[in-house]
């Protein structure tokens, strides 16, 4: 059991972490347990597929773990800004760090990690699979094996396990892409300079489509994403900890669809037309088609229940595993639910090929510890617990099983192993407050997998997202464009002041990156008219959401940005964002929804408050806390009704 942060390096044998097959061929792999919230790695023994299986006790695996490097403080010097909003260029920050990397990791630094036998009673808690969550896994990899297209949809209500599952079967997946590893933006070209002919025998890349604006797996809350996942670039370790950019993204605003669900949807559907165009290169020149893992969000009730109806028919997934937990009122409803017959929107919606039901497993595993004999899931085994995909392909006629409660638990070899599946009381807010910590890293060039997201760590964040020199943008060459109200034009720059803003691309890359992309970056613009964005968005300019009879086009979202500073006399902003120069050419307008950044991540560090308080209420005053029922007292509207 790993806890901590380090770079594993495997030297012999092959070990398996969080689902992925780790080899002496592949690259250093960086394992976070992303601070205190999150479970242990478990780290297996695994044989290689060209080894003759033999039992576990006589595997010898050498790994070398290598701490982190010291937490240096990001440096100061330079010039106070070097972006001009024509030509922009990078940070000197951000070049002095990148500099002083190799300084960094040759610097002693103390040990950053700790190891656990699984044996120990005193070993933290870990994720381990059920045997019916490991088949369903194979079941997905055994599918997508047989080179029959795999669209995979992982549903359920929130605290059930959805991203947890969806981050095993894309690092199953993962093992079996191309061996070398593929540059995703040149995956599939035609033409010739793309990592994707066909000869490797996989896919160059698994397509992530994030749906789950709120809690989110790669980027910040507020956006809908499409990431294309290298073999290099496993899933391990809590959201966080991977947080990286994504290959196209739309801007919902918003931590819930519920405000615009017009929006989410055209967003969803903007980005499974950008993966069905990647994927349809990448059949054209005899690659199979890659496989998308879809992750949805957990509201399935009321409104929330008809988005993710509305989802799964424009998605159409072939493979959906629904994970449900102890009450029924919490559940989706069994089976198929989005193809009923008796709605006439469903009509033309497919079934899926497979359906799968499993139980949460946290629930799954209560039960396999309280079963007379019943021990520890999968023998203690990490997610997919190494056995190979089996060799049915799923099949192409429509089959639902039902992993439910009926079936035994355990087993697998787990004896009387504890209890090793722990929910841990983290609340939505505090997991979108370290998305936005993780974002911050990589918007001053720290790797967001490093670093103990504590209170000290949050500090650091903060002063060095402060301290970063912004980039100048003028307002006169971008369109800002408000989802949520609307304000006089002069008080523009109290809004835009320390918001949260997405960057929309209205033009698509400059000529020479445009001519050195490939037919997948290419693909990634999909849906951009840049003259119907001119049109929709000139320049200088404020528009409302509603303001017109026809919504405005969705433009692709290159990031995000804060907003640092305003200056209404030169008509300037100050941005700080983690997007780089020359995609930044590309941004033609900034677009303020309802996302807040977290109170640790604005006030911190060694950079004074820019802000003086002038005035204000105490919490005790007059009205600030919540009103009491006062039972002996009867309404107005009752007593002159009794006169």
């Amino acid at each position: 059991m790993f806890v901590g942060e380090a770079t594993l390096q495997v030297l012999h044998g092959a070990v398996r972490v969080m689902g992925k097959l780790v080899t002496v061929e592949s690259p250093p792999l960086v394992l976070s347990t992303g601070g205190r919230f999150s479970l242990a790695i478990s780290i297996a023994a695994e044989a290689h597929a060209t080894q003759v299986p033999f039992s576990a006790s006589q595997q010898v695996v050498e790994l070398s773990l290598q701490s982190r490097p010291l937490m240096q403080p990001p440096a100061r010097t330079g010039p106070p800004a070097a972006a001009h909003p024509q030509h922009p260029q990078q940070h000197p920050q951000q070049q002095q760090q990148q500099q002083a990397a190799p300084g960094q990791a040759q610097a002693a630094s103390p040990c950053t990690f700790a190891l656990h036998r699984p044996s120990d009673p005193r070993a933290p808690a870990s994720m381990t699979v059920s045997r019916d969550w490991a088949q369903a896994v194979d079941d997905v990899c055994a599918a997508a094996a047989s080179g029959a297209p795999v669209v995979l949809a992982v549903l359920g209500a929130k605290g059930m396990g959805k991203s947890s599952l969806a981050r095993l079967i894309t690092n199953r997946l993962l093992d079996l892409a191309q061996q070398q590893e593929p540059d995703p933006m040149g995956a599939g070209t035609g033409g010739g300079s793309g990592g994707g002919s066909g000869s490797g025998g996989g896919w160059p890349a698994v397509a992530f489509l994030d749906t789950d604006v709120g809690q989110p797996e790669f980027t910040p809350p507020g956006l809908l994403s499409l990431h294309l996942l290298g073999p290099g670039s496993p899933l391990v370790g809590p959201p966080h900890a991977h947080s990286r950019q994504p290959w196209a993204a739309r801007f919902v605003g918003d931590v819930s669809p519920q405000h615009d669900p017009q929006l989410y949807l055209s967003a969803a559907q903007a980005l499974y037309g950008t993966y069905w165009n990647w994927a349809q290169g990448l059949a054209a020149i005899g690659c199979p088609w890659p496989p998308l893992v879809v992750n949805t969000h957990g509201w399935v009730k009321g409104l929330g229940f008809d988005l993710l109806t509305q989802l799964l028919r424009l998605v159409a997934p072939t493979h959906v595993i629904q994970i449900r937990g102890g009450s029924e009122k919490k559940n989706l409803p069994r089976g198929a639910f989005w193809c009923d017959p008796r709605d006439a929107q469903a009509a033309a919606a497919a079934a899926p090929a497979v359906l799968i039901t499993l139980d949460t497993l946290v629930d799954a595993n209560t039960q396999a510890a309280a079963a007379p004999g019943g021990g520890g899931s999968g023998g203690g085994q990490d997610a997919g617990g190494g056995r190979p995909c089996s060799s049915d392909g799923g099949g192409g006629a429509s089959a639902e099983r039902d992993l439910g409660p009926g079936r035994p638990r355990g087993g697998g070899g787990g004896g009387g192993a504890p209890l090793t599946v722990t929910l841990r009381s983290l609340k939505p807010v505090d997991c979108r407050g370290l998305a936005w910590h993780a974002w911050a890293k990589r918007v001053v060039g720290s790797e967001p997998a490093w670093g103990s997201y504590e209170s000290d760590d949050f500090w650091r964040n903060a002063g060095a997202l402060a301290s970063l020199p912004p980039w100048h943008i003028s307002l006169d060459l971008l369109h800002v464009h408000l989802l949520a109200g609307s304000l006089p034009h002069q008080q523009l720059g109290r809004l835009l002041n320390g918001a949260v803003v997405g960057l929309l691309a209205t033009t698509a890359p400059p000529p020479p990156a445009a001519a050195a992309a490939s037919a997948a970056a290419s693909a990634a613009w999909w849906g951009l008219d840049e003259a119907a964005a001119a049109a929709a968005y000139p320049p200088g300019r404020v528009s409302y959401i509603g303001a017109s009879a026809a919504p405005p086009p969705l433009l692709p979202c290159v990031g995000l940005g804060i907003v640092r500073a305003v200056d209404m006399t030169n008509r300037t902003a100050y941005v700080l964002t983690d997007v780089d120069g020359d995609v930044l050419e590309c941004v033609g307008a900034l677009v303020v929804g309802r996302l807040e950044l977290p109170g640790s991540l604005v006030v911190g560090g060694e950079v004074a408050w820019p802000y003086q308080q002038l005035f204000g209420l105490s919490a005790e005053a007059t009205g600030a806390g919540a009103g009491k029922a006062r039972k002996n007292l009867s309404r107005s509207s009752l007593v002159e009704l009794a006169g």
